[in-house]
């Protein structure tokens, strides 16, 4: 070919640096348009972050809370059966349950204390049977026989033999019902009855005193007249 002229020499150079320029002005562009995606995309980032922390926060808040209501039912609870428990000591009640079928009976604390048994040991009817009075094992008889019937309500008296051979005078109520799986089940309570039981008799007996005085009086008056 003919050798380059200065003109397209220099028509060839601006060509060139035309080209470059538009490669740089796309490359900027486009370095411009990934800086705004990613400043975008960051923004949007530590936004969703931000919330996924305040619900992180606001989920550790509720479990604290639901911690804190657990802790302070678990403290109710254990205040209110330590009150349930000195309630039952105070009156000497204790408080039983008996589903049926099985025969195994459930006491409270203080019905282990009233039958004299170590707490924690498992009671049946017959281990009950061991503290009856002997005269009284017919009443013990008459009740399972009639529990044993349809759902009734139980109240009785009755008197228990201790191993070191004292005699407890005992007031046994009870509730019976079906249960879920129509199971027939008694939730009792049973008294120690025995200082009202000495009372009344010693009662008894002063008024028979009073009696006896009165009448003698009344004679002696009479006699006297």
């Amino acid at each position: 070919g003919s050798p380059a002229t200065p003109e397209r020499l220099l028509f060839s150079i601006a060509a060139n640096q035309a080209v470059v320029g538009i490669q740089e002005a796309r490359l900027l562009g486009e370095q411009k348009r990934l800086a705004a995606e990613l400043e975008r995309k960051i923004l949007h980032s530590t936004a969703e972050l931000r919330k996924e922390i305040a619900e992180r926060i606001q989920v550790e808040k509720m479990l604290r809370e639901i911690v804190a209501e657990r802790e302070r039912s678990e403290e109710i609870l254990r205040r209110n059966e330590a009150l349930f428990k000195q309630a039952q000591h105070l009156s000497s009640t204790g408080s039983w349950y008996w589903r049926v079928a099985s025969d195994v009976v459930e006491l409270s604390e203080q019905t282990y204390a009233i039958y004299g048994l170590d707490p924690g040991t498992t009671v049946t009817l017959d281990v009950i049977a061991t503290r009856i009075h002997p005269e009284d094992m017919g009443l013990l008889q008459e009740m399972i026989a009639r529990a044993r019937g349809p759902a009734a309500d139980l109240d009785y008296l009755y008197r228990a033999r201790m191993p070191d051979g004292s005699v407890k005078h005992l007031h046994l109520v009870a509730h019976g019902s079906r249960g879920r799986n129509g199971e027939l089940e008694y939730i009792g309570a049973i008294q120690d009855v025995t200082q009202r039981h000495l009372a009344e008799e010693a009662l008894a007996r002063a008024r028979s005193e009073l009696a006896h005085v009165a009448r003698v009086t009344t004679i002696g008056a009479l006699t006297a007249s």
